[in-house]
């Protein structure tokens, strides 16, 4: 059986084997649940990423669901803007079509900068979720060590990918961000932001 159809299984009436992303908190009951890229992280670090590179974090969606929250955690106030959003992948895991904007947080103080969204997913399909910046800001980023990567390994095989960039000049005042993504510039190693959602009730 392979990975694909256990997903696939896990989503229809007949039951089946279903990935354990399938399985995500709704609503903000305690414990309340944000959801990111795959990883096993217990800590987390900081990191500053480059402006104007936009960053693309996968996330697996194994069933339909409804997002109402998405943010990015600044851990030293800088003056600029940031903006998420996030993309729907192509037939070649890369992420392409982009599915929604969700705005800019100003990062001129630190803390959780959080927008409200109100956003579907369809299951069994894979989505980015992205960030870019207009100045190097200081955010929560994954530690690398702790990511699982679904992109594949540098051709010696060293070296682990975790996201994808694409070059994109933050405008302001603000325009959407391009549809679609863009030339992929690099797989990216470090830093990779920590952008999370949440699941509406």
């Amino acid at each position: 059986m392979t990975w694909k159809k256990i997903l696939l299984d896990g989503d229809t009436a007949g039951g089946g084997i279903q990935d354990f992303y399938y399985y995500r908190k709704y609503g903000t009951d305690i414990p309340e649940g944000w959801y990111t890229a795959p990883c096993v992280a217990t800590t987390f670090t900081t990191g500053s990423p480059t402006a104007n590179l936009m960053r693309a974090i996968p996330f697996i969606c194994p069933k339909t669901i409804t997002l109402d929250r998405i943010s990015v955690n600044v851990t030293t106030g800088a003056t600029g803007k940031a903006r998420l959003g996030i993309y729907k992948a192509g037939t070649n895991i890369n992420p392409v079509d982009l599915i929604l904007d969700a705005g800019e947080v100003d990062t001129a103080v630190l803390g959780t900068k959080t927008i409200t969204i109100n956003q579907t997913l369809e299951g069994n399909n894979l989505y980015w979720l992205t960030y870019v910046s207009n100045a190097v800001i200081a955010v929560r980023c994954f530690s690398v060590a702790s990511l699982i990567s679904i992109l594949g390994y540098s051709e010696i095989g060293t070296t682990p990918w975790y996201a994808v960039a694409t070059s994109w000049t933050y405008q302001s005042p603000p325009t959407s961000l391009p549809n679609p993504f863009g030339s992929i510039q690099g797989l990216v190693a470090a830093p990779i932001p920590i952008i999370r959602v949440r699941l509406s009730a």
